[in-house]
């Protein structure tokens, strides 16, 4: 995929409408936590940001998603067995979505480390 200008050009490049749907569901509850946070492409990837401080990034890869969260998810560790975390993220895919209120804890905790 080629770098995007918009989040929504960054969507709709997704090829598959399964992992195209998993972004859009996470980007929903992002935009209901982060209500007045902007929207932006950083690192080439959806971003929300306070500011000049980004609070949390989500991408579509070939087989899977990532929400990066920093270092924030693994303050949840125990609730995110059976996801695959790395250093900056948390993979998912549209069968083995995070749960909703688990994605709505990690971006408060996310939010309150920006804030501090």
């Amino acid at each position: 995929m080629k770098a995007a200008e918009s989040v929504d050009a960054y969507l709709a490049g997704i090829e598959s409408p399964a992992l195209r749907g998993a972004l859009l569901a996470l980007r929903a509850i992002l935009r209901e936590e982060l209500t007045d946070a902007d929207e932006v492409i950083s690192y080439g990837i959806p971003t929300f940001k306070l500011g000049k401080k980004n609070i949390v990034h989500y991408a579509a890869f070939t087989k899977h998603c990532t929400f990066f969260t920093g270092t924030v998810h693994a303050d949840f560790a125990d609730q995110l067995r059976g996801f695959k975390a790395t250093k900056g993220g948390v993979h998912f895919t549209p069968d083995h979505m995070i749960p909703e209120q688990l994605v709505r804890d990690i971006t408060r905790a996310a939010r309150a480390r920006v804030e501090a």
